[in-house]
């Protein structure tokens, strides 16, 4: 029930395409599916779209389809045969966006994502990927590092610095000696940074310098609860290298060691220390994120506390499920349409006819 004049720019829903009508060439061409058999298509399981045994305007079809299943369709006609093209949701990737003041960060991993297991996830700063040993993966308390498992999270190697910050936002389910974050500093063994969560249930927090462990007291007990933690460190001169301590969102204590870090690049793991499989632990980390050459201040520090569980975006694509599909139509019963396979091939399609 629309009127179009010469000239008018109209869409055309069956391929996201544009046309222009003029004098000399006022005709509009409609193209016909034909629905074999009635059905009700169903998309993951609860929305339907049912449809009977006619034919009708391909455009009137799409829009059916997009307003029962809350998707976006549109018709590609210049394959064979036709295919409709599903425009895929997008899954709710959990990446904190609240950074420090200065906006310098180096490397962010956030693993609250529903993925696959052993899978690798990207840092949205610098695309450095962090690979894992069979880890599991959940939308909300991010990637699990397991004792029994023997697993960890390598970040690769980093240039780092001599002077860099980083947090951890995490759940410890084990106590003991165990590692979470550990620095492995190349060709220097003697010389590493290993952040050490020991004896948990002493209120008590351990990491080692390269002079040694210094064991940082804290208010609550950080055991199979979430803490954040940040710690940064900077090198005074080329002997002295102090650090500071925060818990989540206060300081807690800044220690000095008379020696510093090399000056080469660090070989990062999250969870066991590769070359002792004694020292592993249970955790969950939800982020993990680097500052290299940056040491953090108390107000960048509050500001990442207060939005670690903030910032929430939108990246890559979930799936989505059809049922119910008439295979004279379709060719399948069913399909999962996916980021890389988002079409529907469209058998049953008239010829278009001017209207």
């Amino acid at each position: 029930d629309e009127t179009y004049v010469p000239g008018q720019l109209l869409p055309n829903r069956g391929g996201n395409r544009f046309m222009t009508l003029t004098a000399a060439d006022n005709i509009l061409y409609f193209k016909y599916i034909n629905v074999p058999n009635a059905m009700t298509i169903t998309k993951d399981g609860s929305a339907t779209s049912t449809f009977d045994a006619a034919a009708m305007f391909a455009h009137e079809f799409i829009h059916k389809l997009e307003n029962d299943l809350s998707v976006d369709i549109s018709l590609n006609s210049h394959t064979d045969p036709d295919t409709l093209v599903f425009d895929m949701p997008i899954a709710n990737i959990h990446i904190n966006t609240a950074l420090d003041s200065s906006n310098t960060i180096d490397y962010s991993w956030d693993f609250r994502a529903a993925l696959a297991d052993g899978s690798s996830v990207t840092d949205s700063e610098s695309s450095k990927v962090a690979t894992t040993n069979n880890n599991s993966f959940s939308a909300t308390d991010g990637v699990k590092v397991e004792e029994s498992n023997s697993n960890n999270v390598s970040l690769g190697s980093i240039p780092i610095g001599q002077t860099f910050s980083y947090e951890i936002y995490t759940k410890i389910t084990s106590t003991g000696y165990q590692r979470l974050v550990y620095f492995d500093y190349a060709n220097s063994s003697d010389r590493h940074f290993a952040t050490l969560f020991e004896q948990l249930t002493e209120n008590k927090l351990n990491f080692k310098g390269p002079q040694g462990n210094v064991f940082v007291p804290i208010a609550t007990t950080p055991y199979n609860t979430w803490i954040h933690v940040v710690v940064t460190c900077e090198k005074i001169s080329n002997s002295l290298t102090n650090f500071g301590i925060y818990f989540n969102g206060t300081f807690v204590g800044g220690y000095n060691q008379n020696d510093i870090y090399p000056d080469v690049l660090a070989y990062c793991y999250l969870g066991r220390d590769p070359t002792n499989n004694s020292n592993n632990i249970n955790a969950d980390i939800r982020l993990f994120r680097v500052w290299s050459n940056k040491v953090l201040t108390q107000s960048d520090v509050t500001a990442l506390y207060n939005n670690k569980d903030s910032g929430i975006t939108f990246l890559g694509s979930g799936d989505i499920a059809l049922t119910g599909l008439d295979t004279q139509m379709f060719g399948v019963t069913d399909k999962t349409l996916t980021s890389s396979d988002n079409t529907l091939e469209l058998i049953k399609v008239v010829e278009s006819q001017p209207e």
